[in-house]
């Protein structure tokens, strides 16, 4: 992972150790993880009722809370959808967003959602480690 990667993490953990202070009195991150899905069904009501994190934030604190405690929370629930054409950074849709076809490419965004990949790492895996 690249530091920005993990800048981005630590701070979805520091939320979510907020969130266990705050909601069940917990402090010790190792006795938090049972707290996990309860969070993260928080972040999803919340999303529902107009809240500020979007599916793409959603998505990253199960990354990152997975990470920290080796487990795949994707794949044991349903979080928004999120689609890149959606997705603005800067001032406007980028030029790989317009492109982009989510039916055209539904093997490579089943491949991507089922493993956690993100697309820069997508672009580095190479076929001898898929052995």
């Amino acid at each position: 992972s690249s530091y920005g990667t993990y800048k981005v993490y630590k701070q979805q953990m520091l939320r979510f150790a907020e969130f266990c202070g705050d909601e069940h009195d917990a402090h010790n991150v190792m006795k938090m993880e049972r707290y996990v899905k309860g969070y993260l069904e928080h972040l999803i009501d919340d999303y529902h009722k107009g809240g500020d994190m979007s599916p793409s934030s959603i998505k990253t604190a199960a990354c990152a809370l997975g990470k920290f405690y080796g487990k795949s929370y994707l794949n044991e629930m349903e979080t928004p959808s999120r689609h890149i054409a959606d997705v603005f950074k800067g001032r406007g849709v980028s030029e790989r967003a317009k492109e982009f076809s989510e039916k055209r490419n539904a093997d490579v965004m089943d491949f991507l959602r089922g493993t956690g990949l993100r697309r820069n790492e997508l672009t580095h895996l190479q076929l001898r480690f898929c052995r």
